[in-house]
């Protein structure tokens, strides 16, 4: 129980302090309830309000009716507000009571959508809709995954995995092995043991310190190159090199990871154990992942920054990783990393943090950090 003042059609808990039990507050054996108003008001007593919970049904997979998409009937009819099952008890006599739900709205690629069972049009894809319920109080979310064919799609998911890789020449025509576009920002690594297989091309400067630093390859900076350490092996230097803008392959991601991947329109952080991307997703906005094993297979996009917080990353399989942030940064702060394929941060900044880190493919980013003990990029095609 708690002890209420109402003010203005507002609802204030103003027990203090709140321990409950026996000669606590409040106190279960004299019955007795405590708290300060801050002046002569109406008061009363009764049982905190939950919030309701949100149900937006079982995942849908349906076949387009057109190019535009399919016309699906959203059900959220199986939330609930537990409050409602309190019976024999007065109800409160302001409104919202906090009983009931009273409103339904919905989130996905059609935009917003109001109502128990909304009628919405989503295009072809893997999608993710976000059902909110609100008592008018509070409000609890729940999402159901919506997988719309195509209309002429025959179920032959080999066509689809090609398309995922018809821009693979684009990528890896790409001469360098780590590329960092930004005029004002250095290259920085720091490292034990640190092996670029490749070409490395700087808009500024490139500062190394360490112990073992070894570019198998042409090391071209804008500006100066530092190498600081105890065996330090450039195959060849340029300085005062030629600026080099930045390649623009968003569009040809995104569009690429659409055509069989799940979109997600909001913020999302994934957290466990063991957690497995194995499929094309679109991320609208921010991902985090923080997790023991995370396992990667297709490509990851992202219009938001990308964080990933794990003790081990890996790519399964032998196909062609394309980790993307549109705007933001991606930061990988990780034990064990191996990865074939591409982390791409056009108008960010990678950021790695690894013990040991072995991608076979490209780096290219506004502006690049490496901090590790043993560190292994090679250009290696890994295209099928």
């Amino acid at each position: 129980m708690r002890l209420y003042q109402l003010k203005d059609g507002k609802t204030t808990d103003i027990t203090e302090p709140v321990n409950p039990g026996i000669g606590g507050n409040p106190d279960t054996k004299m019955k007795t309830i405590e708290g300060a108003v801050e002046h002569f008001c109406f008061f009363g007593i009764g049982i905190p309000n939950r919030a309701p919970v949100a149900n937006a049904g079982a995942d849908l997979v349906v076949k387009a009716e057109s190019g535009k998409g399919a016309e699906i009937v959203l059900d959220g009819s199986l939330s609930y507000d537990p409050d409602a099952s309190l019976e024999g008890l007065k109800e409160p006599d302001f409104t919202p009571d906090g009983r009931s739900i009273v409103s339904y709205k919905w989130t996905g690629p059609f935009g917003e959508a109001e109502g128990v069972r909304p009628t919405v049009v989503i295009p072809p894809g893997l999608w993710e809709c976000t059902l909110t319920v609100s008592d008018g109080w509070l409000e609890s979310q729940d999402t159901v995954t919506v997988n719309v064919k195509k209309a002429e799609d025959n179920g032959n998911d080999e066509d689809d995995e090609e398309d995922d890789d018809e821009h693979d020449d684009e990528y890896s025509s790409f001469p360098y092995t780590i590329f960092s576009g930004s005029n004002d920002s250095p290259v920085l690594i720091f490292g034990a043991n640190i092996e670029i297989g490749g070409d490395l091309h700087t808009n500024n400067n490139l500062l190394f310190l360490g112990f073992n630093f070894a570019v198998d390859g042409i090391c071209k900076s804008v500006g100066e190159i530092v190498a600081i350490g105890n065996n330090v092996n450039i195959k060849t230097k340029e300085v005062n090199a030629e600026t080099i803008e930045m390649p623009d392959w968003t569009g040809n991601i995104r569009a690429g990871a659409l055509k069989n991947g799940k979109q997600y329109n909001t913020d999302k952080i994934f957290a466990g154990d063991e957690i497995n991307l194995t499929m094309p997703a679109i991320f609208n906005g921010s991902l985090s992942v923080d997790c023991t094993t995370l396992n990667l297979s297709k490509t990851i996009y992202s219009s938001g920054s990308i964080s990933v917080n794990a003790s081990e990353c890996k790519s399964i399989g032998e196909e062609r990783v394309v980790i993307c942030s549109e705007n933001g940064d991606i930061v990988i702060n990780t034990s064990n990393f191996e990865l074939n394929g591409l982390i791409y941060a056009p108008n960010g900044t990678v950021v790695i943090n690894a013990n040991s880190f072995t991608l076979n493919g490209k780096i290219v980013a506004n502006n690049v950090l490496i901090r590790g003990s043993k560190i292994s990029i090679k250009n290696i095609s890994t295209t099928k």
